[in-house]
């Protein structure tokens, strides 16, 4: 009946307007994203970072260590783990981003002025070299507000070499 169907439709999820519109490449390191266009993007390198308008939130990416992904992934956390204070690691994923295998770390930290942050640590294993994916988080930051923005920006990562 037309009412079910009108019913039905009422619950499905509204489509949200995409916030990561901004394209960007890394020809170097042979990757691209898209991110909002009210983030701040600098690039050195290999590397590319982007953050949110309040600095509440970061997302960088570069390339990763050789080898394979469980050492590089094993690695990428003991970076973290000398940069940061009071690194608690909270989870880790297999996964995928961009169809290729990859593990996230998930974990809280304190930077060296003391902020507490959340932290996703990404390794990617790419069909011809690995990458690394880092997001940061304000403890303290809104999710509902940070959270959508991130995830468009992880979803839209690409290896293009």
């Amino acid at each position: 009946s037309l009412i079910a169907h009108v019913a039905a439709r009422g619950s499905e999820p509204v489509p949200q307007p995409r916030l990561a519109t901004e394209p960007h490449a890394n020809s170097r390191a042979r990757y691209s994203f898209s991110f909002p266009p009210r983030w701040r993007l600098a690039e050195r390198g290999s590397v590319t970072r982007v953050v949110s308008p309040e600095k509440e939130a970061s997302v960088s990416f570069g390339l990763g260590g050789r080898g394979d992904l469980e050492m590089v992934a094993t690695r990428f956390v003991g970076e973290l783990e000398d940069t940061y204070r009071r690194v608690s690691l909270t989870g880790v994923q297999l996964t995928l981003m961009d169809g290729e295998p990859a593990v996230s770390f998930t974990g809280t930290a304190v930077t060296r002025k003391g902020v507490p942050i959340r932290f996703q640590a990404i390794s990617v294993a790419g069909p011809e070299r690995n990458y690394s994916v880092a997001v940061f988080v304000a403890a303290d930051a809104t999710p509902t507000r940070v959270l959508p923005p991130i995830q468009e920006i992880l979803d839209s990562f690409r290896i293009t070499g």
